[in-house]
């Protein structure tokens, strides 16, 4: 295609252009081309014609000279057969473009351009180096043996051009504009095509005499007619006396009389050669008739041989007879004779008539001769076997023998005795003779003397000789069947060509379509779709074959206005806008209960009522109602959710953002910030009731268990006095049976806060800030005004820590990180630069190799990349409050490593051997933070000690002790001295819930405290 969109086509022996990205390949043949043919368009050059589009199932189109300077192109739409051209010059006009529409597939190098097959056919695939399907196609044969036709190239007689749709040959007339008709059956060329009178045939297109030599009928020359010689035909110059009138025939050549004047006769016929006696050859001279009286008055110089009298005009002698006493002249070259008692003129001397014929008649004198067993009828001078037919003598057509059928009626035989050639019987009678068949055939047409027959239910159509089984097509047209088809009805009562005589079609199936008029046979209740492959393809009724495809499906139509097939299981079916699409079911398209929700690509997606399709997880279809959104799958189930909820992992309940659910109390849980110093429960309940829900009751062991050291809902009555006893819960004012209190009285702080209303507690997390770019996968994001908000975000379940990122100059992004695929080193390496990720440490420490250390950032995978745990160590990317782990696998290289570390935290350090390093650890001149868990007692001590050494020396320092130990009065105080105003120690001891809930070192930790409230859950 060139810029201008024009189709550029290049003839040659076969030729290639592209169109919409399909390849045409076109084959030009050389024979004249017969079928069916679309409306003609003009160029002014032959070459214009390659503009025209071959779509459909055009077969191609023709190219034809209109004057000197137009061309005619139209488009063949039906190929009946070709016609070999007289001109083989390979620009003779016209001249046909045949197209192969399939695609070029993978075939021989030097194959190509491709069989037509499909082109009648539909579509196939080129099977790879196969000779036999990638052949090129270089001469019509080839063609002819892709659709089956052996006698696909018809060649005629002069005079005779090809029948329509046949493969035989009939004579024709031409028109004025060059085109040819073939004449109707029996009928030849003629004026105003009229055909010929019965006495003349037709031959090369006029109507002639004609004469019968050797059984085979000519036509005479211009200006001769038929006569008889010897029992054969002869063209006379004289219509009535053969020769003219003084002139005798003397010989027959090339089948013409020769004629010479008497007194010149060379050759004189012999007396046994007999004259021409036909009823067109009788001469019309008569006898010349003198009495006998006269005869007795001749003179002596002018009598005659014994038997002869004097010709009345005195010119010589002749036979005579007499006929009631009156003689007359026999005509020259006759004699006398008798017939039935009377006198008659005989072509034989002595036996009148020549050797094996006799006298059947008398005619003006004259003895008719006819061979033995032949006779004349009436009007007709002819010599004929006959037979009687409704009372009258009929001549049998030449040929042919008297004879009589199975009833005794007599009819004209093709052979003598038998009537008819041992093994066949007579089946009627046509054209005055009987006919010939084999038992159980019927006469067709005779054909070069012979009749032609066939089995009982086929025909002879046309000129051919060739029996098959006929059907009528729709717009009436008889034609065959092809070898091995038989007639039969579709569906619809449409005559077709069958596989099979009864029932059209093998048992199972039934008619699913046709190719033109040949029945296509498919299992019952499907329809023929296409050939894929040479194969027919039937599909069950409703289903489609789509182009270049091997199998049916269910089709629909796309937005773009091509097919697509509906995935397995999947039936067509329309979504509320009316758009086509794929359902699950074939009726309503979804199941009782449910309707289409949305569409995944074509396919329709069916929900519940009242819901909507979101998206697929999992391989899931998940819907939800219409206000909700969907927060992930449980137990492979989609759960939705309010958009202002959240999915507690691990089930299916949706509880506010600030609460989980909690399957041992039935609804969902949660810390809640306290902010300010509430003074009474009701200021208390207010951090509740702002999200939905109120303080938690603990009814239970199983409860307790749960929120043992949490804050819970109990709270001393307005009025009541200070007491353990007094403690109710705020939902029902119910006496507590469980509370999170170990010793003599609940930790109150009355001094900081009004009446009690809290014990808290505070969860910890261990985080990296970690400084590459994580990838993988983040749950929601929530919007803060500052980026350190973002660590209000609880992090829980199998969360791995959150992201923090910059919207703008005034707004912060915040999402948990659900999953991390790897780490992308930043180019930018600023310590704040954005994004930035904090990473948690929630596991069990595991034992690993010393030189990798245990830095699994999930519980199934390790972090095996040895340049990011050198980061990690260093401490160069990654800042407070946690940096590395140290336990008894992994010291030694972490000392190594240790120089930059600020922030560090110290696991199952328990060996002596470890004291030594704990202290040189703590005594790091860049360590600005230390944290220490699961120690033993004299461990920790040491560790205290060490770090209230660091702290005298930088109150900066901070210290933190993890322990599973609570520790007394008695044994904090000796190291720290008195509590502060607030009652808290300088040194945070976490451990069971006690007394001694918090004690601080050095400048103030910022320590948030929450409250447990519970609210019911979205289901």
């Amino acid at each position: 295609m060139d810029l201008n969109g024009r189709f550029l086509h290049v003839f040659f022996s076969f030729a290639v252009f592209v169109f919409s990205d399909a390849i045409y390949v076109y084959i030009k043949v050389s024979p004249i081309v017969h079928g069916k043919f679309g409306e003609v368009t003009i160029y002014e050059k032959p070459e214009l014609c390659g503009d025209i589009i071959v779509e459909g199932d055009s077969l191609g189109y023709e190219i034809a000279r209109l004057g000197p300077f137009n061309y005619s192109c139209r488009l063949i739409e039906r190929i009946d057969f070709f016609e070999r051209r007289q001109d083989s010059s390979p620009t003779a006009f016209p001249y046909y473009y045949l197209v192969d529409k399939r695609e070029v597939l993978e075939c021989p190098a030097n194959s190509g351009p491709y069989p037509l097959s499909d082109v009648l056919k539909g579509a196939s695939s080129c099977a790879k180096n196969s000779d036999e399907s990638c052949r090129k196609l270089m001469e019509v044969r080839d063609y002819c043996k892709t659709i089956q036709a052996d006698d696909c190239i018809v060649k005629c007689s002069k005079g005779e051009m090809p029948k329509p749709r046949s493969s035989e040959c009939c004579p024709f007339i031409a028109h004025s504009n060059g085109t040819r008709m073939c004449c109707p059956e029996g009928k030849f060329p003629g004026t105003y095509d009229e055909g010929c009178p019965k006495d003349k045939m037709q031959e090369g297109g006029r109507c002639c005499y004609y004469i019968t030599r050797n059984k085979r009928r000519s036509c005479c020359p211009e200006g001769k007619f038929p006569g008889t010689y010897d029992g054969e035909g002869v063209c006379c110059p004289e219509k009535t006396s053969c020769c003219p009138e003084g002139e005798d025939m003397v010989k027959v050549e090339n089948g013409e009389a020769v004629c010479k004047k008497k007194e010149e006769k060379t050759d004189q016929p012999s007396s046994t050669s007999t004259t021409p006696t036909t009823a067109s050859t009788t001469t019309t001279e008569t006898t010349t008739t003198i009495t006998s009286t006269e005869a007795a008055t001749t003179t002596t110089a002018e009598k005659c041989p014994k038997g002869q009298m004097l010709k009345p005009e005195g010119a010589g002698c002749c036979s005579f007879i007499t006929d009631k006493g009156q003689s007359s002249c026999c005509p020259d070259g006759m004699f006398s004779g008798t017939y039935d008692g009377k006198g008659v003129c005989c072509p034989e001397k002595g036996s009148c008539c020549p050797a094996g014929q006799e006298v059947v008649a008398r005619v003006d004198n004259r003895a008719i001769c006819c061979p033995k067993g032949k006779r004349t009828v009436i009007g007709s001078s002819q010599c004929c076997y006959a037979i009687k037919k409704k009372g009258r003598d009929v001549c049998c057509p030449e040929g042919t023998f008297p004879g009589k059928d199975a009833n005794s009626n007599e009819v004209c035989c093709p052979q003598e005795k038998t009537c008819c050639p041992q093994g066949t019987v007579i089946t009627g009678e046509e054209n005055g003779r009987a006919t010939c068949c084999p038992k159980g055939e019927a006469f067709q047409k005779a054909l070069g003397g012979k009749d032609l027959c066939c089995p009982r239910g086929q025909k002879m159509l046309g000129t051919s000789s060739q029996c098959c089984y006929t059907i009528k097509q729709r717009d009436g047209q008889e034609v065959c069947c092809p070898k091995g088809r038989f007639p039969g009805k579709d569906k619809t009562g449409d005559e077709l060509c069958c596989p099979q005589k009864d029932g059209c079609c093998p048992a199972g199936q039934e008619v699913g379509g046709r190719i033109i008029d040949d029945a296509i046979c498919c299992p019952k209740g499907e329809e023929f779709k296409g050939i894929h492959e040479n194969q027919y393809v039937c599909c069950p009724q409703g289903q489609s074959l789509l182009k270049e495809a091997s199998k049916c499906c269910w089709a629909i139509g796309k937005q773009d206005g091509t097919d697509m097939c509906c995935p397995s299981n999947t039936f067509p079916g329309k979504d509320d806008k009316g758009a086509e699409v794929c359902c699950p079911q074939k009726e309503n398209c979804c199941p009782a209960g449910q309707e289409v929700g949305g569409r995944d690509g074509y396919k329709a997606i069916c929900c519940p009522k009242g819901k909507v399709f979101i998206r697929k997880e999992a391989g899931i279809d998940v819907c939800c109602a219409k206000g909700t959104e969907f927060k992930g799958m449980v137990d492979m189930k989609p759960v939705c959710c309010p958009p202002e909820m959240r999915l507690t992992k691990g089930t299916s309940k949706c509880c506010s953002h600030t609460l989980q659910y909690n399957p041992v109390f039935g609804k969902c849980i949660g810390t809640v910030k306290i902010v300010g110093k509430p003074q009474n429960q009701r200021e208390m309940n207010k951090h509740c009731s702002d999200i939905g829900a109120q303080p938690v009751k603990i009814v239970n062991k199983e409860q307790n268990d749960v929120i043992e050291h949490s804050i819970i809902g109990l709270q001393i009555p307005e009025g009541w006095e200070w007491g353990k006893e007094n403690f109710r819960w705020v939902s029902d004012n119910s006496k507590p049976n469980y509370t999170n209190w170990r010793f003599t009285e609940p930790n109150n702080m009355q001094a900081f806060y009004g009446t009690e209303v809290f014990v808290f507690s505070e969860a910890i997390y261990v985080y990296i800030k970690v400084s590459p770019i994580v990838h993988g996968e983040f749950g929601e994001v929530i919007i803060y005004e500052k980026p350190e908000r973002c660590g209000n975000i609880i992090v829980e379940g199998d969360s791995l820590g959150y992201e923090i990122a910059r919207l703008g100059p005034f707004n912060y992004s915040c999402r948990l990180i659900e999953r991390i695929d790897f780490f992308e080193r930043r180019q930018d390496s600023s310590p704040t630069a954005f994004p930035y990720y904090y990473l948690v440490d929630k596991r069990e420490v595991l034992e690993c190799p010393a030189m990798l250390g245990p830095y699994p950032f999930d519980e199934q995978k390790k972090l095996k990349e040895y340049e990011i745990v050198l980061d990690l160590l260093a401490g160069v990317r990654f800042s407070a409050p946690f940096i590395g782990v140290l336990n008894q696998y992994s010291h030694n290289f972490f000392l190594q490593q240790a120089t930059s570390i600020t922030r560090l935290t110290l696991e199952e350090v328990d060996r002596p051997e470890d004291y030594e390093l704990l202290v040189k650890l703590i005594a790091m001149e860049n360590l600005e933070e230390c944290q220490i868990r699961n120690f033993d007692r004299k461990l920790n001590f040491i560790a205290v000690e060490a770090c209230v050494e660091k702290w005298k020396a930088n109150e900066q320092f901070r210290f933190r002790l993890i322990s599973s130990g609570a520790y007394s009065k008695q044994e904090i105080e000796p190291l720290f001295g008195e509590a502060d105003e607030d009652g808290y120690y300088a040194l945070i001891v976490e451990g069971h819930m006690s007394r001694y809930a918090g004690l601080r070192l050095g400048p103030p930790l910022r320590r948030k405290r929450y409250t447990v409230c519970g609210a019911w859950p979205f289901e």
